[in-house]
């Protein structure tokens, strides 16, 4: 078994020791802690949001809040639901709360979310610390490689005029290929339990193409057959995305995605390539619809994982 991916296994095992409950509080104890080092002043007037966000960032892990297909890539998106029907409209900092439990298992670099996730994950380490015989293992040291150093090709792809481009018609047609299998017996995008779907960059180009063509904007159509040129509406619609907060942190900015290999559930290697992450929540389907296809291929049921290729 991969030594890294066995490394992981450990780590979740570990975990699953640790009540909602228990973390919940460790995780507000976390935010405290930040804020007050961070030297703020009247830091006291923050505790109440800070409470409500630490005490409800995992609410979706509770049974009575999510179905039997539940997939754990669900629940920051079923806490924001939670949350959101809980709390007052007018309660002062209801937006950055709620913005911060449904995204804060994504790379932030600064803000409320960044406090949430850095106080999740600092917590996360000290109850591994505490579970674990193996004191070393921290949870920064399981989880680094999932901050991914994205890739460059040669040639910086450039922005083109898609302003005629519906986004939420595009994303409607990705959705229609997630999880299903070709005529050729393979998959152009596939949803995991990260809260991400995985998709093939030339797919992204292939509909985009048609689109124009179906609303007549003809000076797209040259692009089907340059390679160069399809680079740029990928790298275009990535960036259009990553503007409405749907491709995830770890994708920086001027990048359309990043070399990722999916894994079975031995760890062993299944398949490698170069995608685009976009979060779950950009589609009408919940994250467990979407992996309900899955049961309908014996090829997608094998594959269990993904993590960042480092070459």
């Amino acid at each position: 078994m991969d030594k890294e991916y066995e490394s992981l296994q450990s780590v979740y095992d570990i975990l699953a020791t640790v009540s909602l409950l228990e973390h919940s509080l460790n995780t507000a104890r976390e935010m405290v802690t930040i804020v007050r080092k961070a030297g703020g002043k009247d830091y006291e007037f923050s505790l109440g949001k800070i409470l409500i966000a630490a005490l409800g960032h995992d609410l979706g892990k509770i049974p009575k809040f999510h179905k039997a297909s539940y997939s754990t890539g669900d629940h920051a998106i079923i806490s924001h639901a939670v949350l959101d029907g809980m709390l007052p409209a007018d309660l002062p900092g209801r937006d950055e709360i709620l913005k911060a439990v449904r995204d804060h298992h994504f790379k932030a670099k600064e803000g409320f979310t960044a406090l949430l996730r850095e106080a999740d994950q600092q917590a996360r380490s000290k109850e591994i610390k505490q579970k674990s015989t193996e004191a070393a293992l921290s949870f920064e040291e399981a989880t680094r490689k999932e901050e991914v150093k994205e890739e460059k090709t040669s040639g910086q792809p450039k922005l083109i005029d898609l302003s005629w481009l519906d986004l939420t018609v595009l994303l409607d047609e990705i959705e229609e290929k997630i999880n299903i299998i070709d005529e050729k017996g393979w998959f152009s995008a596939i949803s995991m339990r990260d809260g991400l779907v995985y998709v093939m960059p030339a797919l992204i180009s292939d509909l985009v193409i048609r689109l124009a063509e179906k609303e007549g904007h003809k000076e797209i159509l040259i692009y089907e057959k340059d390679k160069e040129k399809r680079r740029n509406l990928e790298y275009t619609v990535a960036t259009m995305l990553k503007e409405k907060g749907l491709i995830p942190d770890f994708i920086g900015d001027g990048y359309t995605g990043a070399r990722f290999v999916l894994l079975d559930r031995a760890g062993n290697k299944f398949r490698k390539g170069f995608y685009t992450p976009i979060k779950v929540e950009a589609f009408k389907a919940s994250l467990s619809q979407l992996e309900a296809r899955k049961e309908e291929s014996s090829k997608l049921k094998k594959i269990a994982s993904i993590k960042p290729v480092f070459e």
